[in-house]
């Protein structure tokens, strides 16, 4: 029989979210049973683990720090208005569970596989020991799982194939192999940027394939930049990476290091990339980056809840017809009160990951779950922006109150709350994420977090 722990409140995740969520819970209820469970060996989500020579945030010194621990320019490599080095996070991770006593709290190298919800209490399946607790906060991250979108004919390749979540070991490996001269790219997010540098400057001879059926690069800022009305409408068109490398990327581009090919492939064939206007480039490796999966990789049970959490998912809901209905009144409330966002620019979307969109109460809570009086799973951090830090505390304050029944809370309102905030972003960051899946309005529901 699988031995089992009991415990007040469980953390699934050791991220920034986590982090945050356990510092905070501690420190107003000092007593709480609470356990932290990381499927990883290091705290800090990606950074702990995806952690590549040119990694760097998006954002400036002072702009990614919990308030409560700051990122001492005195202990750690850090400037004034520059990145911040990946490695120097992994670092301030690990010293803030040190800070806080989190570590004996934390169960490392555990990977949560099944959540359950049975008799009023949440059990909690990991491989070796099976977790319950009366309060469950699920922190897993946007960047924990890459989706793995097959090329024909890669079983044929005969080199390396890897992806943007592996930068960090076998993509260290392929950067400093002299056997290695030549790697083709597949992708310009900001991993494309990075996976580029990476190999570039290694002295690689890069490839970089764009799709002629996609979207194109993400727009790549400068640090510090000025907007004006066009640039402001310019933001809205697709993602947004920032320069942070050490040197200048396109100066790889300018000399022909790097060469940049607008083309969709067909297949691949040994050490070969075939595309579809009959072209062919050889290569001695093969980057794809293909975004990070938004269904969960945790299967909720019985059947049924996870369509009641508001998280995506490929369920189908039980009351899709009633959702519509509430989406299409939101929408048109929001193209009222802003007729600018009738005319966006044109979406292309090749992939489209087939899930439902977020629908989570002030972005935290399950809005079935709330209307209905069960205050007992809060989930964090499902928001993607540069002022991640800050939100998360603020989530992180309202998740505690919220599951010590410590918000008000019209339960009558809660579904069209949920709806409301949700398709207002959508409309706002469509061409970011896909028109499956709406992103949170997350500076909306902090705005509202802190005013419950």
């Amino acid at each position: 029989m699988q031995p089992q722990e009991e415990h007040e409140v469980i953390i699934v995740g050791a991220g920034l979210a986590g982090l945050a969520a356990a510092k905070t819970y501690l420190e107003l209820s000092p007593e709480t049973d609470l356990l932290m469970l990381e499927a990883r060996s290091a705290v800090g989500g990606v950074w702990a683990e995806n952690n590549y020579e040119c990694l760097h945030t998006n954002n400036l010194y002072g702009t990614y720090e919990l308030s409560s621990f700051s990122l001492d320019p005195a202990k750690y490599d850090v400037q004034p208005e520059a990145p911040i080095p990946g490695s120097v996070l992994k670092q301030y991770f690990s010293d803030f569970i040190d800070h806080f006593d989190l570590r004996r709290r934390t169960r490392f190298n555990t990977r949560v596989h099944t959540v359950r919800k049975e008799d009023g209490f949440w059990e909690v399946h990991t491989r070796t020991v099976l977790y319950k607790c009366s309060k469950l906060i699920m922190s897993p991250g946007l960047c924990s799982t890459a989706n793995e979108i097959p090329i024909p004919g890669q079983q044929n390749f005969g080199r390396p194939i890897m992806n943007h979540s592996q930068l960090g070991t076998k993509g260290a490996l392929l950067a400093n192999d002299p056997a290695a001269k030549s790697v083709t790219v597949i992708g310009a997010s900001k991993y494309g940027y990075d996976a580029v540098y990476l190999m570039a400057s290694h002295g690689k001879r890069v490839e970089w394939i764009i799709r002629k059926s996609g979207g194109g690069a993400v727009w790549m800022a400068l640090p510090w930049l000025w907007f004006g009305p066009w640039r402001l409408n310019l933001f809205w068109t697709g993602r947004l990476g920032v320069l942070n490398y050490p040197t200048n990327i396109y100066d790889y581009v300018r000399s022909g290091q790097v060469s940049v090919n607008r083309k969709d492939i067909s297949h691949l064939s040994e050490g070969e990339v075939n595309f579809t206007d009959g072209t062919v480039t050889k290569t001695d490796a093969l980057i794809r980056i293909t975004g990070w999966k938004l269904a969960p990789g945790i299967n909720y049970e019985p059947e049924g809840l996870v369509s009641s959490l508001g998280i995506p998912t490929r369920d189908p809901f039980r009351d899709r017809k009633a959702w519509d209905r509430f989406d299409r009144a939101a929408d048109e409330e929001i193209l009222d009160r802003f007729p600018a966002l009738r005319h966006q620019p044109a979406v292309k979307t090749p992939y489209k990951p087939g899930l439902s969109p977020f629908r989570l109460y002030r972005g935290i809570a399950s809005p079935e779950m709330t209307a209905k009086g069960d205050q007992s799973i809060a989930f964090l951090g499902m928001l993607n922006g540069t002022s991640n830090a800050l939100l998360i505390e603020v989530q992180a304050l309202w998740t505690y109150a919220y599951l010590n029944n410590q918000v008000p809370i019209d339960r009558s309102k809660v579904i069209d709350k949920s709806i409301w905030k949700t398709p207002a972003s959508m409309w706002f960051r469509e061409l970011v994420s896909g028109d499956d899946i709406r992103c949170d309005s997350v500076f909306g529901h902090a705005i509202d977090g802190l005013g419950d």
